[in-house]
């Protein structure tokens, strides 16, 4: 239930961070391929929105390595249930942390239900210990 409670408020961040940005899509792409973070993470919410995840999750991931918190929330989110990205339990999990020492309560939640699932040996053949070389999410 708690999980559960913490993907809606995940879903109405995204949401309102998706209507709080005024700027046109093109506008926003510019911003984003300049480097700056919170297009980044805004041209993600546009692709997500649009059932785009692979190009959504290649935003989220140029956010993410600058140390935009919520992008690296979403982002895990995506490896976790494998949106946009090859599904990896290791990754999500770095992921949901970088985010969770920034002070996002959500991604603590997340990370926590995470390493429990991890802990039950029963899931070793879903991905949970895969450790590929995973680059640092702005930590």
């Amino acid at each position: 239930m708690r999980k559960v409670i913490v993907l809606l408020a995940v879903v109405v961040v995204v949401m309102v961070s998706a209507v709080a940005f005024a700027d046109s899509f093109n506008e926003t792409l510019r911003k984003a391929q300049r480097g700056n973070a919170d297009a980044q993470y805004q041209l993600g919410v546009m692709y997500a929105e649009n059932k785009n995840y692979s190009d959504a999750a290649r935003w989220f991931t140029k956010a993410a390595e600058q140390g935009h918190s919520l992008a690296q929330l979403t982002l895990g989110i995506a490896y976790e249930y494998g949106r946009g990205v090859e599904q990896n339990y290791y990754t999500a999990a770095i992921l949901y942390n970088s985010a969770a020492q920034k002070g996002l309560e959500a991604a603590q939640v997340l990370l926590d239900d995470l390493i429990d699932r991890m802990a039950d040996s029963s899931h070793e053949d879903e991905g949970f210990y895969d450790t590929p070389n995973t680059p640092q999410y702005g930590g």
